[in-house]
């Protein structure tokens, strides 16, 4: 009896070894997934890089974001597959790009451009218009400020 309940012992100890080895070599052979590197930069409609923008890279399971450097450059290492690459910057239209393949030990190279939000109009009546109760209405004009040069 002693010797039966010490072998059991001996199989549940293997069968939880066995468990173990598999887990880690699973969880190894997700870490060593292929990669491959995503870098460019991000500029404005005017060609100027823009410095601080948000990328947001993402697919089914996955989101990473990152920031562009102060010269609007941008680098990252992503596993092998398709992307959906999104450029954000303060005062900017978003930009977004899909289908961007990654390779196995490859390098892509995705400039991203971002279409600027007008800043700085100027608000300014264009008419004054009068309802039949006699209550004025305004309507504003959208311009843009010109330049002072």
């Amino acid at each position: 009896m002693i010797k039966l309940a010490g072998t059991m012992g001996l199989v549940v100890l293997l069968l939880l070894s066995s468990k173990v080895l598999h887990a880690q070599s699973v969880r190894n052979s997700h870490s060593q997934r292929a990669v491959g590197k995503l870098s460019g930069v991000v500029f404005d409609s005017g060609d100027a890089r823009v410095p601080g923008a948000k990328i947001i890279i993402e697919a089914e399971g996955f989101r990473q974001e990152i920031v562009s450097t102060d010269d609007g450059s941008y680098e990252i290492d992503l596993p092998t597959g398709a992307y959906t690459v999104t450029a954000r910057g303060a005062g900017f239209y978003p930009s977004r790009n899909c289908c961007v393949q990654i390779q196995s030990d490859a390098h892509t190279t995705l400039n991203l451009f971002i279409k600027g939000i007008l800043i700085g109009e100027d608000l300014v009546p264009f008419e004054e218009l009068r309802t039949e109760t006699g209550v004025p209405n305004t309507t504003i004009q959208l311009r843009k400020l010109q330049d002072k040069a």
